[in-house]
């Protein structure tokens, strides 16, 4: 998902919700590469 998104304008990507077992945030298209890091060492721990 984070890899195809191609917002217009600059959108954010909050997962920060207490019911989502990976919580990121960041701006599109800005932190994409963060993100997917982020959700990559999350999937590596668990």
């Amino acid at each position: 998902l984070l890899e195809n998104l191609e917002p217009e304008k600059p959108t954010v990507f909050d997962t920060t919700h207490p019911s989502n077992i990976i919580k990121i945030s960041g701006t599109l298209p800005w932190d994409r590469q963060k993100l997917i890091k982020d959700v990559e060492r999350h999937v590596e721990i668990s």
